[in-house]
């Protein structure tokens, strides 16, 4: 894995949860033309309700994104990548992918959250 300063497929972002047993460090966000159509209809979706200032939140369940934990022994440039920026754009290999730990799942995560 490495950092591009040009978009790629992958984002790599900073990433929590306010979970007291999990552990979630970085966020892996694969950019397909698919994905990046369907968030362009959530912003048109959102203009509607930009202004209503009673409405708190707005959540969606994003299937494009997985969550892992920092490990220093594997992968010690992701920790030191996200120190400097939130977000960088990453060039990976599917072996990549088997190097990191993964957090609990998605959808585990985003209900230790509140979500």
């Amino acid at each position: 894995m490495k950092t591009s300063t040009t978009p790629t497929k992958y984002l790599l972002i900073k990433a929590m949860t306010n979970s007291e047993w999990d552990d979630c460090g970085f966020a892996i966000i694969n950019i397909k033309e698919e994905w990046k159509q369907c968030q362009k209809k959530r912003l048109e979706a959102v203009k509607m309700v930009e202004n209503d200032y009673d409405l708190k939140w707005l959540n969606y369940a994003d299937t494009n994104v997985e969550f892992f934990k920092f490990s220093n022994e594997k992968y010690p440039d992701v920790e030191k990548w996200l120190s400097e920026k939130s977000r960088v754009f990453v060039e990976l290999e599917k072996e990549d992918f088997k190097k990191f730990h993964f957090a609990r799942k998605q959808s585990e995560l985003l209900s230790n959250a509140g979500f």
